[in-house]
């Protein structure tokens, strides 16, 4: 995942997002301001070079709140769900909204055929254009997350993208998220 997606923003090198004329001072760094269109142009840009990028076929996910953005169909087979997400690497180094809790505790319970992947694209800002430096991709399930923090204002399991990986398996993510959540006094609509 890692490699395509890589190659995906080295190929893509940077886009422009309005007319400089109507922005003549360029946008502030505000990742908030053009995450959206930015996500927009990996996904259909991944549809587009599925094949050269070593996919089957890349399908977009028909709802907005969805877990996941699209699934890749690999070449050998299988399914890899995908949300990918845009973080501004000269902002400064925060915790990141991963998912709402319930949904993510949701979907891992009804989707076991297949891993759950976020690949995170580093950007930049220069004036009205987004870079996207190929070397800032990082790719992480948040099954392997090390912590578990809810945030109690929004209902969000909270982490740093660039977090090192820990063993843990579904059901232990499952436990740690519920538990985490019930401290909060986040309930849940399902139990697994």
């Amino acid at each position: 995942m890692k490699g395509a997606f890589s190659n995906l923003v080295e190929e893509i090198g940077s886009f422009d997002v309005v007319d400089s004329t109507l922005l003549p001072n360029g946008f502030k760094p505000h990742t908030r301001s053009i995450s959206w269109i930015a996500e927009q142009v990996i996904l259909q840009q991944a549809k587009v070079k599925a094949k050269k990028l070593g996919f089957k076929d890349v399908i977009f996910s028909e709802r907005d709140t969805d877990v996941f953005d699209c699934v890749v169909l690999p070449e050998e087979g299988g399914k890899i769900y995908v949300n990918v997400k845009v973080t501004n690497i000269d902002g400064k180094h925060n915790k990141n909204d991963i998912s709402a809790a319930e949904r993510l505790y949701n979907f891992l319970i009804d989707h076991n055929d297949g891993p759950l992947f976020y690949v995170v694209m580093g950007i930049q800002f220069k004036n009205t254009k987004i870079l996207f430096p190929k070397e800032q991709v990082l790719v992480f399930t948040p099954v392997l997350l090390p912590e578990i923090y809810v945030n109690p204002k929004n209902a969000k399991l909270q982490a740093y993208y660039d977090a090192p990986p820990v063993e843990r398996t579904t059901q232990d993510f499952l436990e740690l998220l519920y538990s985490a959540s019930r401290k909060k006094r986040i309930r849940f609509s399902k139990r697994h």
